[in-house]
């Protein structure tokens, strides 16, 4: 609103215009203004109250109490302009404002003081307490935040704590560990604050190292809520190796896996996708990758050998695999010979699903189109991985939806001669 209203004129000096645009719920707040405004007393505290727009004297707001020929000095703008090291400064007064005001200043009146912090009880010598002082520019604090952001590949020097909390936000990682490194800044801050509570109220001084067991303990019961199959130990390190090598297990049912493998030139830039849905058609996990200039057939076997080695690591006793590439099916299946080039990658996925119930089905590529969109779109954006639903980005959630809704996919090719 303020912004919206009250840009170049003082909020209790904006009126309503008439046919100007503005919304019901300020035209409502100026009416209260009016009924409100001048029962409210302001009190000089720090004096960040407005010289001549709040009533800080009782009387009310000197813009509306002083006479018609009164001149304001617009230099003067808070109260505390008024004051010199906590007292009155009886000159600046007697310059701006009528001598029946001055007397009542000095005489009913506290001058601001300005605002200390309160001291600090996290150090060893408690000096002044501040927010950022607290929670990052100690030299405890910042030990804690170093520790845990060095091993995360972030640097916080210089940054103030907005910034220090932003870049976790915005660290740059993959889409599903994004939660973990968003909620790490609020364990790290209420181990502070814990800390400095003892210390304070408590007589406690609780050592580095344990702040950040408790920290790497709340980020260790957060993954263990989050991904229950997770195998970690519990250090901060271990868990971060954990979230990089994690794969989400599918309960119970049929393991579908779509596999594509793009070439822009054949041979060219190269890439893989695989995705795995249940029998429902639900995504369980999608993963592609970049690959080195290579042949389109070669893409479309290292997107199998991709999707073979998620179902042995995620201990599936069976899986349906379904390629749109008719050749790498009839391949794997024994009824065609296989391409000199593919020789190993061939060798390597039989040998891998050899312990797996396993099922090759020809799927054409119209039913393919989820793997097929992120096989193009890993070429141009890199590494991608999701693990459900909501993590998808907008074209590939569209693109699911219409697979499960059986929507028609229709190839227009056009007539040749």
């Amino acid at each position: 609103m303020r912004n919206k209203y009250c840009k170049t004129t003082n909020q209790n000096l904006v009126m309503w215009k008439v046919g100007g645009g503005g919304s019901q719920v300020w035209k409502k707040m100026l009416q209260a203004r009016e009924l409100i405004e001048h029962q409210i007393v302001w009190q000089t505290r720090n004096g960040s109250a407005s010289l001549w727009h709040d009533n800080w004297t009782g009387l009310g707001d000197l813009y509306t109490i002083t006479r018609d020929d009164f001149k304001w000095d617009e230099t003067y703008v808070k109260v505390a302009d008024l004051a010199t090291q906590g007292e009155w400064n009886v000159d600046i007064l007697n310059d701006i404002l009528p001598s029946d005001l001055v007397e009542r200043i000095l005489c009913h009146i506290k001058p601001p003081k300005e605002r200390c912090p309160s001291r600090y009880w996290c150090c060893d010598k408690p000096d002044q307490e501040t927010r950022s002082h607290v929670f990052l520019k100690s030299d405890f604090a910042n030990r804690i935040w170093s520790y845990f952001c060095s091993f995360a590949g972030l640097n916080i020097t210089g940054l103030q704590l907005r910034e220090v909390i932003m870049l976790w936000s915005g660290a740059n990682i993959k889409p599903d560990q994004k939660s973990f490194y968003r909620a790490m800044p609020s364990f790290i801050i209420w181990e502070l604050w814990k800390r400095r509570n003892n210390k304070k109220h408590e007589g406690k001084n609780i050592s580095l190292p344990r702040v950040i067991h408790n920290v790497t303990r709340n980020m260790f019961m957060l993954t263990k809520v989050r991904r229950p199959s997770m195998q970690s130990r519990g250090s901060w390190t271990e868990i971060l190796k954990a979230m990089e090598d994690y794969r989400p297990r599918v309960k119970g049912g049929l393991n579908i896996y779509n596999t594509d493998g793009a070439s822009k030139e054949n041979p060219g830039v190269s890439s893989y996708a695989f995705c795995l849905r249940n029998e429902r058609g639900d995504i369980m996990y999608v993963e592609g990758a970049c690959m080195e200039n290579t042949t389109n057939t070669v893409a479309e076997a290292k997107a199998i050998l991709e999707a073979s080695k998620h179902c042995k690591k995620s201990h599936y006793n069976q899986a349906i695999i379904q390629p749109d590439s008719m050749l790498m099916c009839k391949v794997l299946e024994g009824k065609w010979a296989t391409p000199w080039i593919n020789t190993d990658l061939v060798e390597e996925i039989k040998t891998i699903l050899k312990d797996i119930q396993h099922t090759f089905h020809h799927i054409m590529r119209e039913g393919n189109q989820l793997a097929d969109y992120l096989a193009n779109k890993v070429i141009e954006k890199g590494t991608c991985r999701y693990e459900d639903f909501n993590s998808l980005e907008p074209d590939g959630r569209r693109i699911l939806n219409s697979d499960k809704s059986q929507t028609p996919y229709i190839r227009i090719s056009p007539l040749r001669r």
